[in-house]
């Protein structure tokens, strides 16, 4: 019988921990997190109404110190008609933070605290001003990440594979609004939009946290036209956020006719990430600005590619090489160095200015050095001193040895040959000076395996020669003195 009853007692003990709290502030019983049970604040004289407009006379109060950062949540459990307060600081100099009357269950309140810190003293108060007869509450650590339990995998993130490379952004940072695609509620509808009453052409960017804090900022549209947005979040990392699209309501939501609008994630984490949908119900081109207004927490701007490659490639034009790239996004580019190699050795042919587009840039370069084999790379310089570089490409030049120019230097006269090869017929010669453009342009009919050309009509300086026929195109420099 004994064995019963200490069994009996001990399962009280273990669902419910009998908690007296103390009658003031200086009084207050430290707990922790789990489910107590409070008397009831019916003496004590030692309620503190800075919270409120209508005061208690008795409280019951508790120190709760978190052992981790996190979000946490204080509920009673509507037995009894409850107020709750909560204060940061002293107990002789004690601020606010929040409180709440009937968010809970019946008569009971409900708060849910973000960003508390661990190893700072909250102080909990419970106060007579409706009733002061014993009741529970529970402590509770939220979980620091979405539970996504249930969802599927994001379809968004499957129609645009490049996302993952080139969807991350930071604040103080543009980026293209989208036109002309289909509502996101039509490709992923199991998503909870929150606010979001329509979502018309959808773009969809991320952001990881590099320190902790709230994160204050604004959205802007230049020009200006109407632009929605919603944040989702915090998730563990990118992978899992695109894993299941059961994220819950939106913690951050903007669905008014303003181009944008300001909002705050709290309490984000290190290494948190949080998936923001950016619609354009105006569908007219824009580009969109997240720019940081206050808070601690800092967006990671070093998983924001400087410039995302979309396209690399090089052409043989005859005379020249044409090399030409599409970037899909420029953040914080500064300059495009064309390099080719020449003798085992990469060497600079060229260099043009980064545009430094969000929405990326269409670039073209002209080589008129044409080699048999012509391999090039870019490389890509930011404005913070750091490169990266391309793959690389190759084209084949139309080129060969066996044309010979002599003498070489010319002066009045080009003679050539094409040693080994008997040519008959007509023949197209182009000559190009060392910027490529055409100077000369004529065609003969050849019957013998050396020809002449007049070149006294040539200014001094470094010049191409191009010879085609029916068979092949032969190419090569000369100067003229």
């Amino acid at each position: 019988m004994n064995r019963i009853l200490l069994s009996f007692f001990l399962g009280i003990l273990i669902n419910s921990l009998a908690a007296q709290g103390g009658s003031t502030c200086g009084a207050a019983v430290s707990i922790g997190t789990g489910t107590y049970t409070a008397s009831g604040p019916a003496s004590g004289g030692g309620a503190n109404n800075d919270c409120w407009f209508s005061s208690a006379t008795n409280a019951e109060w508790y120190s709760f110190t978190p052992t981790t950062s996190g979000s946490y949540s204080i509920e009673s459990d509507g037995t009894s008609d409850t107020r709750l307060s909560v204060f940061t600081g002293t107990c002789s100099s004690l601020s606010c933070l929040d409180s709440d009357d009937d968010d809970g269950p019946g008569l009971g309140s409900f708060l849910s605290l973000n960003c508390l810190e661990a190893g700072t003293t909250y102080y909990i108060q419970w106060d007579d001003i409706w009733d002061d007869v014993s009741f529970d509450f529970t402590i509770t650590m939220l979980p620091s990440v979405v539970d996504q339990t249930g969802g599927s995998t994001c379809q968004f993130s499957i129609d645009d594979p490049n996302f993952v490379d080139n969807g991350a952004i930071c604040s103080d940072f543009t980026f293209p609004a989208s036109t002309g695609s289909t509502d996101a509620e039509d490709i992923d509808p199991d998503i909870d939009y929150g606010c979001l009453g329509t979502t018309p052409n959808p773009a969809w960017y991320y952001i990881e946290m590099s320190s902790d804090g709230d994160f204050e900022f604004e959205i802007t549209a230049d020009p200006a036209v109407d632009v929605d947005y919603a944040i989702w979040g915090p998730f563990s990392d990118l992978n899992a956020a695109i894993s299941s699209c059961n994220w819950g309501t939106p913690i951050v939501c903007d669905y008014s006719t303003n181009p944008g609008g300001s909002g705050s994630i709290p309490c984000a984490m290190t290494g948190n990430v949080y998936l923001v949908l950016i619609t354009n119900y105006s569908s007219d081109p824009t580009d969109i600005s997240m720019n940081q207004t206050g808070g601690t927490a800092v967006p990671d701007c070093s998983i924001v590619m400087p410039v995302i490659i979309k396209s690399f490639n090089a052409v043989n034009k005859g005379n020249y090489n044409e090399v030409t790239w599409e970037s899909s996004s420029e953040f914080n580019s500064h300059l495009y160095v064309l390099e080719k190699k020449v003798k085992d050795q990469w060497i600079s042919i060229n260099e043009v200015e980064s545009k430094n587009r969000p929405y990326g840039a269409n670039y073209s370069i002209k080589d008129p050095d044409v080699l048999k084999e012509n391999y090039y790379r870019l490389k890509m310089i930011d404005y913070d001193g750091s490169t990266e570089y391309s793959t690389v490409i190759y084209v084949r030049g139309y080129v060969h040895d066996n044309l010979v120019l002599f003498p070489n230097p010319v002066m009045e006269k080009i003679n050539f040959s094409i040693e080994g090869t008997e040519i008959y017929g007509d023949i197209e010669i182009k000559i190009f000076n060392s910027t490529g453009e055409l100077v000369k342009n004529l065609k003969m009919s050849l019957d013998s395996e050396r020809n002449t050309i007049d070149s006294k009509d040539l200014k001094n300086g470094v010049y191409y020669i191009e010879i085609t026929s029916s068979l092949d195109t032969w190419k090569t420099k000369f100067v003229k003195n």
